[in-house]
């Protein structure tokens, strides 16, 4: 299996009620990490916690499973593989990664502290070459399942992916894909964010 990778993080928020918002100040809280040791399924490359994440360690997260993670159970299967196959063959040509998560609740834990987390602890990042941080993880939270009641979209982008995917951007995307979470059309709405960050990588780095 290809292994996704992602670099250092800055944020993207929309909740999928009615709050939407953004922020751009968790990439300078990441450092490179040295060598580790490789994981069963996931990744290359890793990075150095933050302290939010310290402060919310208690909260298990799965461990990955490729390029979409439907931990919430909400992107029908044939979703799960067209995506998959798409966020490969991007990974291939550039360089760059997007990762799809779904977790099926947050227990009240900011949403961007568990896509950091996530960033850190599955080790996702490309460390060198033209693609170096270029990473995204996309985290849902359904509010179907949601202890609050309430849905999450958050996009996290490492620093190499900054120049071409802002943080408006980002936001944007989830705010556009919004329509079909509200109707319980998950891989719809996911399937929007990614094919949109897969075109940006495509254009950013030149290759089909």
């Amino acid at each position: 299996m290809v292994r996704p990778r992602i670099g250092r993080l800055r944020i993207a928020l929309v909740s999928l009620l009615l709050t939407v918002s953004a922020c751009a100040s968790g990439a300078r809280d990441m450092a490179d990490a040295k060598a580790a040791p490789a994981s069963e399924t996931a990744v290359a490359k890793a990075m150095q916690p933050v302290s939010d994440s310290a402060r919310y360690a208690g909260f298990p997260l799965p461990r990955p499973v490729g390029f979409v993670n439907d931990f919430a159970g909400v992107v029908p299967a044939e979703t799960q593989r067209m995506l998959a196959d798409t966020l490969e063959r991007i990974q291939k040509s550039t360089g760059g990664d997007i990762v799809l998560v779904t977790l099926p609740d947050l227990a009240g834990i900011p949403s961007e502290v568990i896509a950091r987390r996530i960033g850190i602890e599955w080790r996702i990042g490309a460390q060198d070459g033209p693609a170096r941080h270029a990473g995204v993880v996309v985290l849902i939270a359904p509010k179907e399942s949601s202890s609050d009641g309430r849905g999450y979209c958050r996009i996290e982008l490492g620093d190499g992916a900054t120049p071409f995917i802002s943080d408006s951007l980002a936001a944007s995307l989830c705010r556009s894909a919004t329509p079909a979470f509200v109707l319980r059309n998950y891989g719809e709405g996911m399937r929007l964010i990614a094919l949109e960050l897969a075109r940006r990588y495509r254009a950013r780095f030149g290759r089909s």
